[in-house]
Parts: structure tokens; C-alpha cells; sequence
């Protein structure tokens, strides 16, 4: 099943389901950051964030369609608890114009390319 790491920038609702725009980021662990860095002395759009960083290096977004079965999973900035728990998806699309690209996310596609699961990092 395939995954990403991102964030969402917008949702509209359409006759074949609800849409987002994904933002896809790399996420490396501070060893393979500072690997990287040493690499690579530009800093195009890197974000220190505990003991990785989230790196954004293009700015091309992506359509998904939410599967009409998606589970939406939040912790801190989206449920208030340290620990992932059941939140509704009107909740994540609601948060999306606030925080959108500020509540990092892993998502889960189904063979069809549809998102199942919605996961707050």
C-alpha cells in the first residue's frame, strides 16, 4: 500500500467526492539530514522538527480524492492529545485554511489511488 508525507493546502467538494491538495515533503532523521546538508548548501525550504527535517523542495500539488470510507486520525494540532485518536473528517478539512501547512500528515492510498487513511505525525 503506498504512503506519503505532506501536507494539505486545500479541499473542495465535487460530484465524485471531496478533493485535496497534497503538498508531498521528504522527512529524514537527523543523521541523514546532516548527511544531506553537508551535500547540499542551499536551504530550500527545510524545517528543523525534532529529530527530523522536513524537506519541501517542490511546489507542485497534488489532487486526491478522499476515499468516502477515510479514517482521520489526529493528535496535538488537530485532537489536542499526545497520543492519535478518531477525529471526524469535517474536523481535518475544517483545520485545513488555519493550519494546513502546519500539521504534518502521513497518508494511505488504497489500490484505487484513494486516500483511506489520514495520520497527523
Amino acid at each position: 500500500m503506498r504512503t506519503d508525507v505532506g501536507y494539505l493546502v486545500s479541499s473542495q467538494a465535487r460530484p465524485d467526492g471531496t478533493h485535496v491538495s497534497f503538498d508531498r515533503v521528504q522527512v529524514r532523521t537527523a543523521t541523514s539530514a546532516s548527511k544531506s546538508e553537508q551535500k547540499e548548501k542551499k536551504d530550500k525550504g527545510r524545517r528543523p522538527r525534532g529529530n527530523t527535517l522536513i524537506i519541501n523542495e517542490s511546489g507542485r500539488l497534488r489532487d486526491l480524492v478522499l476515499s468516502p470510507e477515510v479514517q482521520v486520525y489526529g493528535r496535538l494540532q488537530l485532537a489536542g492529545r499526545t497520543e492519535a485518536e478518531p477525529i471526524p473528517v469535517a474536523a481535518l478539512l475544517a483545520a485545513v485554511p488555519a493550519k494546513g501547512r502546519a500539521v504534518p500528515l502521513d497518508l494511505r492510498y488504497n489500490e484505487l489511488g484513494y486516500v483511506i487513511e489520514v495520520r497527523e505525525r
